[in-house]
Parts: C-alpha cells; sequence; structure tokens
C-alpha cells in the first residue's frame, strides 16, 4: 500500500511539472499596449417618428471589439433635416432620413433612421433587413428590402444593390470577402430613395489545441495537473498489479 501512495504522489507531481512547463498561446501572447479603437458606434434611438418641425435628441456611444465601451470623437450628421454637434436633430423636411454618429479618428459609423411625416399619411422609406449584422470571411446573407412608415413595414422593394466591401448581387446576397465594417445600400432607381444595412466582417478564430483552452487560468492549471497525475498513477498502478497477480 505504502509503494501505491509513492507511486500515485511521483505521478501527480511529474503531471503537475509537465503541465507547467506547456505555455499555452493563449498566454503566450503579450497584451496590446495599443489604446482601444472603435469597432462600432450605436445611435439612440435607432428609429425615430417626428412630425415635421419636431425634434429628437440623439446619443452615441462607441464599443470596441470585445464590447467595452470607448471614448472617440464624435462628429453628428444627417442626410435630410438638421441636427447639431450635441446631437439634436430638427425635422425640417417630410420623408426618410438618416443621421450619422461618426467617429472623426477613424470613420467608423453608426446610424439612425428618422421618418418625418409631411402631410396626411406621412411619407415612406426603404428598410433594410436585416439592419445590422456580423459575419465570418466567406459568410453570405441575403438581404430584403421593404417600405416602411410610421404604420410599420410594407410591401417588398425591388432596388440597386451597392456595398462598401465585400460583394452584394442585385438580389442582394451579401458574400463577406474582407474584415471589416462595410454599409449595404437599397436604392430605389425609379424615386432616389435608399436605405442602408450594416455589417461588420471578422476573422474566424483559430482552432487551438485542446490544452489551450484547459490553461486560461490557474485554477484550470492544478485541476488538469492533478488529473493527469492521477491517470497515470491509476495505469501504473493495475499494471504493476497485474503482472503482481500474474507472477
Amino acid at each position: 500500500m505504502k509503494r501505491l501512495y509513492w507511486i500515485l504522489g511521483l505521478s501527480i507531481l511529474v503531471g503537475v511539472c509537465l503541465l507547467g512547463e506547456v505555455q499555452s498561446p493563449v498566454q503566450a501572447q503579450e497584451p496590446d499596449e495599443n489604446p482601444s479603437e472603435v469597432d462600432h458606434i450605436v445611435v439612440s434611438p435607432e428609429e425615430a417618428y417626428l412630425d415635421k418641425g419636431h425634434g429628437q435628441q440623439f446619443t452615441a456611444h462607441a464599443f470596441d471589439a470585445d464590447g467595452n465601451q470607448v471614448e472617440f470623437n464624435l462628429v453628428w450628421a444627417t442626410t435630410g433635416g438638421t441636427i447639431t454637434q450635441e446631437g439634436f436633430y430638427t425635422a425640417s423636411q417630410g420623408g426618410c432620413h438618416q443621421v450619422f454618429a461618426i467617429d472623426e479618428d477613424s470613420g467608423v459609423t453608426g446610424e439612425a433612421t428618422v421618418v418625418v411625416s409631411c402631410g396626411e399619411g406621412g411619407e415612406t422609406c426603404l428598410a433594410v433587413i436585416p439592419g445590422r449584422v456580423t459575419l465570418h470571411i466567406g459568410d453570405q446573407i441575403q438581404f430584403e428590402v421593404y417600405e416602411k412608415s410610421a404604420e410599420g413595414v410594407g410591401e417588398p422593394v425591388s432596388c440597386g444593390w451597392y456595398s462598401s466591401g465585400g460583394t452584394v448581387t442585385e438580389d442582394g446576397l451579401f458574400t463577406a470577402e474582407q474584415i471589416g465594417s462595410f454599409t449595404v445600400t437599397a436604392v430605389e432607381l425609379s424615386s432616389g430613395r435608399m436605405g442602408s444595412a450594416h455589417v461588420v466582417v471578422e476573422e474566424k478564430l483559430p482552432m487551438l489545441p485542446w490544452w489551450a483552452y484547459t490553461m486560461m487560468g490557474g485554477e484550470w492549471f492544478w485541476v488538469m495537473g492533478l488529473c493527469l497525475g492521477l491517470a497515470v498513477g491509476v495505469v501504473v498502478y493495475i499494471y504493476r498489479r497485474s503482472r503482481t497477480q500474474n507472477n
């Protein structure tokens, strides 16, 4: 029995030492000393329905690729009506307009939609669905475009499609071909109305060896060392016991 204890103890020690000498590629990465970069901007509210002459306060927050909020140099812009650099929008013309929050340093843009009623029944704009999506290189997604008013989403619309990155077919099928943040735009050629969607394309994470995922913290290190040591000890014990019984 004492011999068994010695074998188990030695096996645990060997297992811990072996794992201690193997450095996970996750741990081997040097910390990023560069400040966080803006990955996307969220504008709130995302949609607003106003009567002509009324106003709406917009706010914008920027986030890095990990979802952490970061500081940025904000610039406001709009395709119709007016907006101050404090984010206050005034509906001075009817129709469907976009409000943009732009990071002055990187050019990353967030947007919101404003539908301004103009007379009885209001006016309509184009809504691209989905409005925001995250893909990996090689992924595809089918965009669709509908008429939209204060009463909700209406009939589908035939449009021409354009994209600032990747490729999009005449039917709205987008293919992610490069990493980055892009805008997919649908334009109704007969009226000039437009709608847009935001696409973020990320790189697929490489597959790591199994032990890389078990060594992301000190607790996993000791657990795996103990398990490996016990496994080796049990195997040695069974082997020695079988040899003893055969003799």
